[in-house]
């Protein structure tokens, strides 16, 4: 009887066997699947949102290009726009298009390409009005795909939709997904765009650290250089620790607890300038005027040695008011040493400051200013309305120290700002504002 019971016992034991070997075997090929389908959805997902940030990217570089009036550097905006306009193409080729071509959109982006591609051989002039014309219709159009992009993306993040669903429906030929009926209409616009190009007409030729020779301060001297900056009592309790080896900048951060709160400084070795600083205040009661903490906060930078300042931006954000300033030279804001101060809206104290551009930027060289606002606007471009001018100094892209003249102005609903070198007549940058 043992040996009849054992000779079924063991084939019923081997089937036992194989059936849970199938099912580990089957487990691991469910998890195999569902890695490559978490691995694919991440793949579309960084795609599509790479997608929109260069669509974006390439309407505002477009824009850029259409205000320059400066040869060199239109090119050098031409470039720009045909690399953006190459990673577009590239992350849409990575979209589950392959049964619903992104045929339109992709072949735009290539229309563009090519265009930049031809204007950049033949050393395309701003001047030049039929290139202009087409910049301007292909900012026009690739508006008009930002947009459907922007609203494509809303869809997606605000309904958690899964571009595997896209990928099923299209193979399903359903007609009811959001996300393909959004491609599908934003690749019949893109249709529209390629339809009404003419032939792209041919174009008429025609920081090192500067601080490193200064003297190297130690722990003791940083902390100094904080209690000074902030006006704190010499028995201010404060620790200091200096940043390691292969750091961007050789630097203390110096920590501690002050009046106002919880205290981060940053302090040059070299030097033992105050860098940075910020505090985290303590909850107080009260409100500061918006403009009154401008005020306070440009005397603060100027008792604090860095003379007369400027206000360039302002923003707030609850009760927390952030306010960029420029120091001025000769009537001449030197927008390169930019210095940002925090103020806290309840106490009206400064509770943040960057002064890093002031210190690793100073002016030297300065070429002398040789061309006024008027002689300078004749290299504008036409497309560039402007609304205002001001005198500033600025260090240009070969780390140079330039007089310029800022241009603001607008060009198809969008605000410009346009730096001209005073010395030379040359463009410098263009940023856009809005």
């Amino acid at each position: 009887m043992l040996h009849r019971t054992t000779w079924v016992a063991i084939p019923v034991l081997g089937l036992v066997l194989a059936g849970s070997g199938l099912g580990w075997w089957g487990y691991g090929q469910y998890r195999e699947r569902q890695a490559l389908a978490i691995e694919t959805e991440n793949q579309y997902e960084n795609s599509f949102h790479n997608l929109a940030t260069e669509v974006d990217q390439l309407q505002r570089e477009l824009g850029k290009t259409i205000v320059s009036g400066d040869a060199n550097r239109f090119q050098d905006h031409l470039r720009d726009v045909w690399r953006i306009t190459y990673a577009a193409q590239t992350d849409a080729s990575r979209l589950p298009f392959e049964l619903m071509p992104m045929h339109q959109t992709q072949q735009f982006l290539s229309q563009v390409a090519n265009s930049i591609n031809t204007w950049i051989e033949q050393q395309a002039k701003p001047a030049d009005a039929s290139v202009r014309k087409q910049l301007q219709t292909y900012y026009a159009q690739a508006g008009k795909l930002n947009g459907q992009l922007r609203d494509l993306q809303a869809t997606v993040l605000g309904n958690h939709l899964s571009w595997q669903d896209v990928n099923r429906a299209l193979r399903t030929h359903r007609t009811d997904n959001q996300v393909v009926d959004g491609f599908r209409k934003m690749d019949t616009q893109a249709g529209t765009f390629i339809e009404s190009q003419l032939r792209v007409p041919s174009p008429v030729r025609p920081d090192t650290d500067v601080l490193s020779k200064q003297p190297v301060v130690d722990a003791e001297g940083a902390k100094r250089a904080v209690r000074a900056f902030l006006g704190l009592p010499a028995t201010t309790d404060l620790q200091v620790q200096a940043a390691k080896a292969g750091a961007p900048a050789p630097v203390y951060t110096v920590s501690g607890a002050v009046p106002a709160g919880s205290l981060t400084a940053t302090v040059s070795q070299h030097g033992g300038h105050v860098l940075s600083m910020s505090i985290t205040p303590k909850p107080t009661r009260g409100e500061v005027d918006f403009s009154e903490a401008e005020d306070k906060a440009a005397a603060w930078l100027t008792a604090r040695g860095f003379g007369r300042v400027e206000n360039t931006a302002a923003r707030q954000y609850d009760s927390t008011a952030y306010y960029v300033f420029a120091p001025v030279r000769d009537g001449a804001q030197v927008v390169t040493q930019s210095i940002m101060v925090k103020t806290d809206l309840h106490s009206g104290g400064v509770i943040g400051y960057d002064g890093t551009n002031y210190f690793m930027h100073p002016v030297q060289n300065l070429a002398p200013r040789r061309l006024s606002a008027n002689q300078l606007r004749k290299v504008l471009s036409p497309d560039l309305h402007v609304q205002m001018h001001r005198d500033v100094i600025l260090e240009d892209p070969d780390k140079r120290w330039v007089p310029a003249v800022a241009y603001y102005g607008t060009s198809d609903d969008e605000t410009y700002v346009v730096y001209v070198n005073a010395n030379t007549g040359k463009e410098i940058e263009v940023e856009q504002l809005s």
